[in-house]
Order: structure tokens, then sequence, then C-alpha cells
């Protein structure tokens, strides 16, 4: 029995070392399938860079038309808000320039008929 026990507690250090080894070997695997993975990485990063480019341009452009939308969307709201202040300020103006014409047109008609009143007493008084 002890012989046999030293015969498979022999092994054992071998096995240890053998599964070191298997386990070494996939880390140096992993860590070249790593670097291998990086490379291919940088290579279609080199590949990927004039359609980045113009992804870059895209963009660019993209973001130029939505500031100048902006842009636009801003002025015509200032527009029409100066319109409506121009309006506003016009509307009073407006009906005061009504009113006083209307005013000028009631006093007018007034004279007209007043002035008949002294030539309608006259004629009545005669």
């Amino acid at each position: 029995n002890c012989l046999e026990e030293q015969a498979w507690t022999s092994h054992v250090p071998l096995q240890v070392q053998a599964r070191r080894s298997v386990l070494l070997r996939k880390q140096e695997q992993g860590q070249r399938n790593c670097l291998e993975a990086r490379g291919c990485w940088l290579q279609a990063l080199m590949e990927e860079q004039p359609w980045t480019s113009q992804l870059h341009l895209l963009v660019q452009a993209r973001r130029s038309f939505l500031l100048r939308k902006l842009e636009l969307r801003r002025s015509f709201q200032l527009l029409s808000l100066e319109h409506a202040q121009r309006s506003f300020l016009e509307a009073p103006a407006c009906c005061s320039l009504q009113a006083l014409m209307m005013e000028r047109m009631n006093c007018l008609e007034e004279q007209a008929w007043t002035s008949h009143v002294p030539l309608q007493v006259q004629a009545r008084r005669s």
C-alpha cells in the first residue's frame, strides 16, 4: 500500500506540472490572440480612417445644418415678435387716427348742422 501510494503521489507533481504547462500555454495563446486581435483592430482602424473622416465631415455638415436651422427659427421668431409689436403699436395709432377722423367728421357735421340753426332761428323769427 505504501509503495502504491508513493507511486500515485509521485505522479501528482507531474500532473500538477503538466496542468500548469497547459494553463501557461493557454495563457500565452490568449495573449498572442489578444495581440493579434489588437493588430487586426489597428489594421481595421487604419482601413476605416478615410470612412471615419467622411463620417466626421457628415457630422460637421449636419451640425452646421442644425445650427443654421436654429438661427433661422430664432430670426423668424424675432421677426414674428417684431411684427406683432409693430402691429400692436400701429393698431392704437390707427385706432386713435380713426377716432380723430370720426371726431373731426362729427365736428364738421355738427358745425354744418349748427350753421343752419341761426338761419332757421332767423327764419322762424321772421
